[in-house]
């Protein structure tokens, strides 16, 4: 097989276990993301077994095969020791393992040994709405971080060739904080944004999520109608993607809402 052919397979492996991941068929996105890993390993191609391990360690994860995952936790930082670009890579993923394992202190532990603002750019998006993420929920002050996150966002241009599931993202987080702090103003500008984002490219698990925050803001500010609208568009993408503990969420906070 043609090594450049292999490289190319892997990555529509890759986009296509990405598919199943949204989807929440996680074991058969676990088989595809193995063959994309095989076929990066069969060209030698080290990027491309770092992209394919790096998914694995949160698809195991979401399974609840914690030794799968730790496995290719310690894959990807072996295989992250070739290159400063690709030890960026793991980094996040480490951070992403700690915040899916709710440690949301050794996130923050972790993050302030490591000069984020010498990442490249996607990466340190990434990392910073991690970072804020896990600040809001154990009630610790990220302004520094939130307001370096907006103004790499705000700046952003087409050389930096950043994925739009990033940026949007990035708007997420930082609506997500200003919620947390009460300023419903400004969270609904940036579910906005984010929302926008994710309607032009057709991400429903980020325009669910959107319509979901939208929905509190409503709710927060005694808007029980549009509240009800936010909260039954995200419902009916939710049932698609089979997010089972979100759907059940949602109808008894229309439920509830209703009878109020």
């Amino acid at each position: 097989m043609n090594l450049n052919q292999s490289v190319t397979d892997g990555y529509r492996l890759i986009d296509y276990a990405n598919r199943l991941s949204t989807l929440k068929n996680y074991r058969n996105a676990v088989n595809n993301y193995l063959l994309a890993y095989n076929r990066f390993a069969l060209a030698d191609y080290i990027d491309g077994r770092l992209d394919a391990a790096t998914k694995l360690v949160l698809v195991y994860k979401y399974i609840g095969l914690k030794d799968s995952s730790d496995y290719w936790l310690k894959k990807s930082e072996e295989i992250s020791e070739y290159s400063i670009n690709l030890k960026e890579k793991y980094l996040l993923i480490k951070v992403k393992y700690l915040y899916e394992e709710n440690a949301y202190t050794e996130v923050l532990r972790y993050l302030s040994k490591i000069d984020i603002d010498k990442f490249i750019v996607g990466i340190k998006v990434e990392i910073l709405s991690y970072k804020i993420l896990a600040a809001t929920i154990s009630s610790v002050d990220a302004i520094d971080s939130y307001n370096s996150l907006h103004s790499t966002l705000t700046s952003l241009t087409k050389k930096d060739q950043i994925s739009y599931e990033v940026v949007s993202f990035g708007w997420y987080t930082l609506g997500y904080s200003d919620f947390y702090k009460k300023d419903i103003t400004n969270a609904n500008i940036k579910f906005n944004m984010s929302l926008s984002i994710d309607k032009e490219k057709g991400n429903s698990e980020g325009i669910a999520d959107n319509l979901f925050m939208l929905g509190k803001c409503a709710e927060f500010d005694g808007n029980k109608n549009e509240a009800l609208i936010y909260y039954e568009r995200a419902l009916e993408i939710y049932k698609v993607l089979n997010s089972t503990e979100l759907v059940s969420e949602l109808i008894n906070k229309i439920s509830l809402l209703r009878k109020s």
